[in-house]
């Protein structure tokens, strides 16, 4: 819960400076202000669920001189609000930490996790088996994806091994990521929900301490 700085690097490493990038439960707005400062050129929105979160966010891109660099909004990831912001964009980088921590797992968190506000951990849900923020996001991304490729191949037919929305053996990702942050003991079941999305081009990354912890995806 606490390598945000880290999936950031991972990120910057092949993002481009001109992407248009997504930061989904932006918190601190630690990422995005991360985003701005190497990549001063990248287009960045950030979402949350409340005033509350976006407004320390603000303040926090305000005390780093980045505030006018990145696009903040209150937005669910369970809402309509978040389905048109994805059908709307043609994001080149997602990002997300999303609560994790699977409801019956919080009281065993350590003292110094536990002081993070309860949303942060296991989200604005009932999050029983800590993947309904991994399900939503992947549900919405790939949907909006498989659509786009069907709007586009009526209007412009292009060859399927050049076209960056393909699925297949064969398909061009564009350089387009979703990454994640994920808890180790979620990996199973994480490979399990991308097999149901038919997802192949991903990798799953270690913490400095040799832990699975970042999920990265081509979309």
């Amino acid at each position: 819960l606490h390598e945000e700085p880290n999936i950031a690097r991972r990120s910057f490493a092949i993002a481009q400076d001109d992407i248009s990038a997504l930061d989904i439960g932006t918190g601190s707005g630690i990422i995005p202000i991360a985003l701005a400062k190497i990549l001063p050129e990248c287009k960045i929105t950030a979402i949350d669920i409340n005033k509350e979160i976006i407004d320390l966010a603000k303040k926090n891109t305000i005390k780093k001189n980045v505030c006018e660099k990145i696009n903040f909004k209150i937005c669910d990831v369970f809402s309509k609000c978040f389905e048109g912001l994805i059908n709307a964009n043609k994001f080149d980088l997602i990002i997300s930490n999303p609560p994790y921590v699977k409801d019956e797992n919080l009281k065993s968190l350590s003292p110094e996790v536990q002081h993070e506000p309860k949303e942060a951990l296991v989200g604005s849900k009932d999050n029983k088996s800590g993947l309904i923020y991994y399900e939503r996001i992947l549900e919405v991304v790939f949907a909006n994806c498989h659509s786009r490729l069907d709007r586009e191949s009526r209007n412009e037919p292009q060859a399927l091994d050049s076209h960056p929305y393909f699925y297949g053996d064969n398909l061009s990702w564009n350089d387009k990521l979703l990454a994640f942050e994920i808890d180790p003991s979620l990996v199973k079941d994480l490979k399990s929900l991308m097999d149901n999305y038919k997802i192949e081009k991903y990798e799953i990354v270690k913490d400095y301490s040799k832990l699975d912890r970042f999920l990265f995806i081509n979309f």
